[in-house]
């Protein structure tokens, strides 16, 4: 199942936790500058992406954001990100 451009979070299945660490705006911002270094300009696109597609999950922000990157870029960003 993939997610729905333009999707809501109260398409979320009822089952779903709210998010027990959620995405603040800080850590979006720090998210930015990490894959702006990495990847440039289009980082901005990606983290935006993440976001939305994450409902206010910082987990599932991580996730969306990472699968977006190529594999080489993944591990540095694993690591900028604070994850490894």
């Amino acid at each position: 199942g993939g997610v729905v451009p333009g999707g809501t979070v109260a398409g979320r299945p009822a089952a779903a936790p709210a998010a027990a660490d959620p995405l603040t705006e800080d850590f979006k911002a720090h998210a930015l500058q990490v894959v702006t270094r990495k990847l440039g300009p289009i980082a901005r696109v990606m983290v935006k992406r993440a976001a939305e597609q994450s409902g206010g999950d910082k987990a599932l922000f991580l996730q969306k954001l990472l699968a977006q990157a190529d594999d080489p870029d993944r591990t540095g960003l694993r690591r900028d990100l604070g994850l490894e």
